[in-house]
């Protein structure tokens, strides 16, 4: 355990480097890198633990916090200095019980939590902080130590091993059923005259027919994080969980960015436009060429994405507006394309993907509250095009009249506060874990031309970062539902 005393004596470092709530230390990168390492190691016994990973890696912006300082749904930068969490896709009309209930109060559009402790680095710099009274939760090395425990004298992690073999996931339960989301494309096509793009959700639940869930185990959380970053970070996705609670997970392994704000010398905005999918084929090169050329040249995927990045376009011109409302001259904010229609490849699905930036000169910045600047990129940006529809609030209406459940933070603003930046995923590619169920979600752009089963046979692909490693550590594909698949392969042979 001389690694944890050596973390130890570190954080004591920290507590009394400032009488500030905030506080912190640089080290080496080797360094942060093995404390990374040591703590990721034993993120399965973490009651409170909260992750943001850049999809550029450690070098450009990355937390790992553990226990719970505070949480708040309006976060500042006044007192405690890194939060990560986000907003719900969208206001609820009237409070109602959910299964975000444990990330976003009942009664609250947004939740975002501050570690008491932990290891955040951005471009370059590498620190262990803290915020909140370390040396009372931890009031020695040996209470510190016994959070993390031996993990040579941990017999779970071995005999659950064999349990994650033998354990069986029960079909999938789509939410909604294919029927009806053939049903919704239909309305939606009815309505194209006024709303020519809407995003439709769904998600497929998994509940583990075992009393004692697989999916809460400590070795299966454990082989279900660090697989998902091993596989999925290398595809340029960012990847975040959050864990408020034990038996409650929330993970994102998204490729899209709604935003990040530079703090540091000079105040810049970027812009994420992704949208416009083709599936991936990894076993031959010349085939995923083939239709990463075929996405670039297809009508109905330009035109998804165009309608993406024209909206990102307006909002931009939206934000300079209101900033030279605010005194701010007009020449001291420039706009540019960064780069347009280009391909992202991830690791099932490729997209177009455009980015866009916004720099506000340093001798201006003082004038702005960062905090009101946030909302004010937050609320004209979210939801995008991609994962809402066009004209904004129109199609949010029709998403909250045909889809059931609550989407939560599913494709909502998800992401990371901090001195440095503030940066918001987009949180596609998600699941969520309520003790012995898994619901992974995903979603379609439904355009003149969108075909149901299309739709349908897509959003399995991006889901397949989630119920391939479902798969994986079972040891067998999952079961499914052989009335459903009738219908859809029914629908396939029409």
């Amino acid at each position: 355990m001389q690694a944890f005393d050596r973390l130890y004596d570190k954080l004591l470092q920290v507590e009394k480097s400032t009488d500030q709530s905030f506080k912190e230390i640089h080290v080496s990168k080797n360094e942060f890198e093995f404390y990374w390492s040591m703590l990721f190691q034993h993120i399965h016994r973490y009651d409170e633990v909260f992750s943001f990973i850049d999809r550029e890696g450690f070098e450009h912006h990355a937390l790992l916090g553990l226990e719970l300082a505070n949480m708040t749904s309006q976060p500042k930068l006044d007192d405690q200095k890194l939060w990560v969490g986000g907003e719900r896709f969208a206001k609820i009309k009237k409070p109602e019980q959910s299964q975000w209930n444990n990330f976003i109060p009942q009664d609250e559009n947004s939740q975002y939590f501050a570690p008491l402790f932990g290891l955040y680095a951005y471009r370059g710099k590498y620190t262990i902080f803290i915020q909140g009274h370390f040396d009372k939760r931890f009031p020695s090395v040996a209470d510190f130590c016994s959070y993390f425990q031996d993990p040579s004298t941990d017999q779970d992690l071995v005999v659950s091993q064999t349990d994650l073999k033998s354990s069986t996931l029960k079909p999938a339960n789509h939410h909604p059923s294919f029927e009806e989301w053939k049903r919704m494309i239909e309305t939606v096509q009815k309505n194209f005259t006024n709303i020519p793009k809407v995003v439709l959700a769904r998600s497929s639940s998994f509940t583990d027919k075992n009393t004692e869930s697989y999916l809460n185990h400590p070795s299966s959380f454990s082989y279900l994080i660090d697989y998902l970053y091993k596989k999925n970070h290398e595809h340029k996705n960012f990847f975040l969980f959050l864990r408020p609670q034990r038996g409650s997970t929330f993970i994102s392994i998204t490729p899209e960015k709604l935003f990040s704000l530079n703090l540091g010398q000079e105040l810049k905005l970027s812009i994420d436009a992704i949208a416009g999918t083709r599936k991936r084929d990894l076993l031959d090169q010349e085939n995923d060429d083939r239709l990463a050329i075929e996405l670039e040249s297809n009508e109905k995927e330009l035109a998804e994405h165009r309608f993406v990045k024209n909206e990102v376009i307006r909002s931009l011109d939206t934000i300079k507006a209101s900033l030279e409302d605010k005194g701010i001259p007009e020449t001291s904010i420039s706009m540019k394309s960064v780069f347009e229609e280009d391909i992202l490849k991830l690791k099932h699905v490729q997209h177009l993907h455009s980015l866009y930036e916004m720099d506000i000169a340093r001798e201006n910045s003082e004038q702005i509250n960062i905090s009101e600047l946030n909302q004010l990129i937050l609320s004209t940006l979210h939801p995008t095009p991609a994962v809402g529809g066009q004209p904004k609030q129109a199609a949010i209406d029709l998403i909250e009249e045909l889809e059931s459940s609550d989407r939560g933070f599913y494709a909502a603003p998800v992401g990371i506060i901090s001195p440095d930046c503030i940066q918001y995923t987009v949180a596609i590619r998600s699941a969520l874990i309520n003790q012995n169920n898994i619901s992974v979600y995903a979603g379609a752009g439904i355009v003149e031309g969108s075909d149901a089963l299309a739709e349908w046979k897509e959003t399995e692909n991006k889901m397949k970062n989630f119920t391939e490693v479902l798969e994986n550590s079972m040891g067998h594909a999952i079961e499914v539902d052989k009335k459903e698949d009738h219908l859809i392969e029914t629908e396939h042979n029409i």
